[in-house]
Order: structure tokens, then C-alpha cells, then sequence
């Protein structure tokens, strides 16, 4: 069986400065699903709303069933969106939710409540920054203790009330692994066509990572409130900064609408890793990524926020 994976790295402050020190939430106003499932929320600082629990519906937000998945073959040969219980035996449905193929996840009938979405791979990524970045966001984002994590459940507190429960996930061969040592959700970014992004913690640390899956796969599904301005969007930083072409094959020009002059800027990975950094000599600079691989990264100066860049 192949082992599905976090990948966990540095996550430079210098990004995110003014960004990772709250620790604060508020009790939202939750949601019920067509289900009748009841789910209660907590509102960020960076206003992003997220349910505390995960999604355990079998309909789409239209009302239109989803598959249930109970062989492995199900998963394997899936053409439409799917769901499965944890380890196929409906008593993990409390407290671990159902887990869904990255088929259900990308269909247009939405997987989670009317005014609600799966998360994009930009605002998971806004919320582990508000959490305090992928080294530490994990340990608060866990439930304490060895009830439901194996040990040593490394810094678990669960201080930011996201109530992460070790579900597990089905792997491309629509085996389930990792039932009470992993926890891996679904964001709503595809990295090409057939695989979508994916953020997982596990028992043994206290980071969160980030990698792409086959959407055959099945894994947890949190979703969060529609809110407009909320965190950090796909658009988010347009206003400051201005970066093109993007998509690009080997260099990006940056102009800077805001006094940025004598800041730093950054460009990290996926997973937060810094592969470029600088100072900000000018209100237009070129900055030259023939040595960066194909893939999505991001830009950001200091105490604004980030700019999503796609290299061809």
C-alpha cells in the first residue's frame, strides 16, 4: 500500500510578520447540512470562518446523493464523487467524519452547506500563516491527549479550537491507512487535472503539510464560510502588488502600487519553504525563476499579503 504522506518544511517570519500571532477565535454561528447534521464554527482573526467538525454529509448542497464507497474497488474505479466511512465502519462517523474522493470535492454541486465551501489551497494556507505558520499550526490545531491520537501526540493543545481528529484517508488503491496517527483534508485547488491539493498533521509533530493526490483518494473535508474579503484569497495583494505574466515560464515583473521601498520580499513553496528572498530597491524590479521548477508558488513583501505565481 502506498503510504500517504505530509510534507512539512521552514516557514520564514519574515513573510508573515504582523500576520502569525494571533492565537484568538470567537464561537461562530455554525451550519446544518441538508443531512440535518449540525456542525458549530470558530471565526479567525484573518475573519475566515471554519466549521470545528468535519463534514459528514451524503448529499451534495443540492440534495443529490453522493455515492457511498465500501470496497476498494469503489475508490479505484470512481468516475463520480464518492464517500466512505473511516476504516469502513460507520461508528468513526462521530467523531471523525466521512471521507470523500477529490471527484466529490471538485464538483460544481458543492460538497459542503448552501453559503459554505471546501477551502482553497490560498486559504488553507491564510489560515496556517494566522495559526502561526506550518512548524507550530498543527500541535494547536490537534485535540489533546491519546483518546483518539496514538501517541506521543506531539504538542497537541487545541488552542485555536480547531478540534483536528485523526481520521486517516483511502489511498489510490482505496485501501484506508492512518486511522488515529494522521489527519488529511481536501482544499479545492487542483495542481492538474485529476489531483488536487491536500493539508495533513499527524501524531508525532506539531506542523502541517501540504502535497497533491489523485482525486481517486478519500480524505476529510472541512469547510468554511463564504465571506467576502475574508483571509487570504486567490486575488489577495492585487492591490499592493502587481506581478506578470503570471503564469510564467522564467521571470516575473513586479511593480508595487504601495510605498514598499527598503522592505523584503519572499517567494516560498507550497509547503512555505522560502526559495527566494530580497530587498526592495525599486517600485518595479524583474526577479529570474529559470532555477525554480514548475509549479505554484507564492510572492509576498512584509506586512502585506501574498500573490499566488504559477510557473509553466
Amino acid at each position: 500500500m502506498k503510504k500517504i504522506t505530509t510534507l512539512l518544511g521552514s516557514f520564514t517570519i519574515l513573510l508573515t510578520s504582523g500576520l502569525v500571532n494571533a492565537q484568538t477565535f470567537t464561537n461562530g454561528a455554525g451550519v446544518t447540512d441538508v443531512d440535518g447534521n449540525v456542525y458549530t464554527s470558530v471565526i479567525y482573526e484573518n475573519n475566515q470562518e471554519w466549521l470545528v467538525q468535519n463534514l459528514k454529509t451524503t448529499k451534495y448542497s443540492n440534495g443529490e446523493s453522493i455515492t457511498n464507497f465500501t470496497s476498494p474497488s469503489n475508490w479505484t474505479t470512481a468516475t463520480t464523487g464518492g464517500w466512505g466511512f473511516p476504516d469502513n465502519n460507520s461508528i468513526n462517523n462521530d467523531p471523525y467524519g466521512k471521507l470523500y474522493n477529490g471527484i466529490a470535492v471538485q464538483d460544481s454541486r458543492n460538497l459542503c452547506p448552501t453559503d459554505w465551501h471546501v477551502p482553497s489551497q490560498t486559504e488553507w494556507s491564510s489560515l496556517i500563516i494566522e495559526l502561526g505558520g506550518i512548524d507550530l499550526a498543527g500541535g494547536k490545531m490537534k485535540v489533546s491527549g491519546i483518546d483518539f491520537w496514538l501517541a506521543p501526540n506531539t504538542g497537541a493543545t487545541n488552542s485555536v479550537g480547531f478540534s483536528a481528529y485523526p481520521a486517516g484517508g483511502f489511498d489510490d488503491l482505496g485501501n484506508h491507512e492512518q486511522l488515529t496517527t494522521d489527519a488529511f483534508w481536501w482544499s479545492s485547488t487542483e495542481y492538474q487535472a485529476g489531483f488536487s491539493w491536500f493539508f495533513g498533521l499527524g501524531n508525532s509533530h506539531t506542523g502541517i503539510g501540504s502535497n497533491a493526490n489523485g482525486n481517486k483518494a478519500g480524505f476529510s473535508v472541512r469547510c468554511m464560510k463564504n465571506t467576502s474579503g475574508a483571509g487570504m484569497n486567490e486575488d489577495s495583494g492585487l492591490n499592493q502588488i502587481q506581478v506578470y505574466p503570471n503564469p510564467t515560464d522564467d521571470q516575473i515583473q513586479v511593480s508595487f502600487k504601495n510605498n514598499a521601498l527598503g522592505s523584503n520580499f519572499v517567494i516560498m513553496d507550497q509547503i512555505g519553504k522560502e526559495v527566494i528572498k530580497g530587498g526592495i530597491y525599486s517600485e518595479s524590479m524583474t526577479i529570474n525563476l529559470e532555477k525554480l521548477t514548475q509549479g505554484v508558488y507564492f510572492f509576498g513583501v512584509e506586512n502585506q499579503n501574498l500573490v499566488k505565481i504559477i510557473k509553466k
